[in-house]
């Protein structure tokens, strides 16, 4: 018996760009900041970026931010020293699209394939 191929029309595929994010965004108390960014490499191994501090939303904001780099892979890491803004920090790892509307559009003819299916913050 054959395979099932599955392929997608050049009106499914052509808006993805890729993942959103290249790394998973952990968010710390400023204060524990520099122990938690020691401790991670201690545990996992690697190095970390120097550290700044940027506005990173829309809104006005400060946090510090530093990337961490092991041999698991790379995290980025905000302590805010502002309160942070909402919804900001509730994001999930998704992909960036050129068409946010047929991205949706595609999604939602594909809900009965995925067992989930996360559109905006209307989880199923």
């Amino acid at each position: 018996m054959g395979k099932a191929v599955h392929t997608e029309s050049a009106e499914q595929s052509s808006f993805a760009v890729g993942p959103q994010y290249d790394t998973t965004h952990v968010y710390v108390a400023s204060e524990d900041f520099d122990k938690f960014t020691d401790s991670f490499v201690a545990t996992f191994g690697g190095h970390k970026s120097q550290r700044g501090v940027f506005q990173v939303t829309p809104t006005p904001s400060q946090t510090m931010s530093q990337l961490v780099f092991t041999p698991s892979g790379t995290i980025s890491v905000f302590g805010f020293r502002t309160p942070v803004p909402y919804p900001f920090g509730g994001e999930r790892t998704g992909y960036l699209v050129t068409d946010i509307d047929r991205a949706i559009r595609s999604a939602k003819a594909r809900r009965g394939r995925h067992r989930r299916c996360f559109l905006g913050s209307g989880w199923p």
